[in-house]
């Protein structure tokens, strides 16, 4: 019972708000003269590409277990293009000394969980663990671009892409199919064209609207 209210609790802790920016540092960890050469990356990778990867460095998530602070708050932020779900988050906790990688789905793929543990553990705490802050960053940076770059995205279930697609493929076998009927009866036009005229000539004689005449 006493487990189950912590959790409720803990499940109420408030989350932090959206980020305006693509990197922040809320615990002061990156040098000055860094933090805007590695936000200016971060923009302008998603102008380029259309994904958006944040960095999110905080001092502890308050008790709360790593991996529902995270995927509570990815939740909250929805980061990539609507209906793409094509957002990375990179989380660091300096007090907690804990780092964790959220996904969105068009991207789980390309950054499973293995390739997210072995970046993590390979490119990024090594270097928080040395005291290099600003090259741990840098490095998960170009980690993350080489990863992004190297695959594309897989569409989410139900995207307009595939109808598009099916639109084209009929209107080209329709399109093939007239072809293949003109090649075959080249007066069909022709005979088109008279049957049309003579229908408009029949319509054309009758009366519309009014009372019928009568015999006078």
């Amino acid at each position: 019972m006493l487990s189950l209210l912590l959790t409720a609790l803990l499940a109420a802790a408030p989350l932090p708000p959206s980020p305006s920016r693509w990197l922040t540092d809320e615990a002061q960890v990156l040098s000055p003269q860094v933090r805007p050469s590695l936000e200016r990356r971060l923009q302008n990778h998603e102008h380029a590409t259309g994904t958006e990867v944040l960095v999110w460095i905080g001092k502890t998530t308050g008790g709360e277990p790593l991996e529902s602070f995270t995927q509570r708050t990815f939740q909250l932020w929805k980061p990539g293009r609507p209906r793409l779900d094509n957002g990375v988050v990179l989380f660091v906790f300096t007090e907690d000394r804990r780092v964790r990688m959220e996904v969105g789905s068009s991207l789980q793929h390309v950054l499973t969980p293995e390739v997210r543990q072995r970046l993590i553990d390979e490119r990024i705490a090594p270097l928080l663990k040395a005291g290099e802050p600003n090259v741990a960053i840098s490095s998960a940076i170009d980690a993350l671009f080489t990863k992004l770059t190297a695959a594309p995205l897989e569409a989410p279930p139900h995207v307009d892409e595939l109808s598009r697609t099916q639109w084209i493929t009929l209107v080209v076998m329709v399109l093939g199919f007239a072809a293949v009927l003109l090649i075959a009866r080249p007066e069909l036009p022709r005979s088109l064209l008279r049957f049309l005229r003579r229908r408009g000539r029949v319509e054309g004689d009758g009366f519309s609207g009014g009372t019928p005449l009568g015999r006078h």
